[in-house]
């Protein structure tokens, strides 16, 4: 299963979804965002 994450300043952006799916459009999802931790 494909996942992604992206990265937008200190914080890390997860989606939570299903890939595939014969109709997306009827499928639940969100985004979860974390603190990064600090580059060193």
């Amino acid at each position: 299963m494909p996942t992604t994450v992206a990265r937008f300043g200190s914080r890390l952006y997860l989606p939570n979804a299903r890939f595939g799916d014969k109709n997306p459009t009827t499928i639940d999802y969100w985004v979860t965002q974390v603190r990064a931790k600090p580059k060193k």
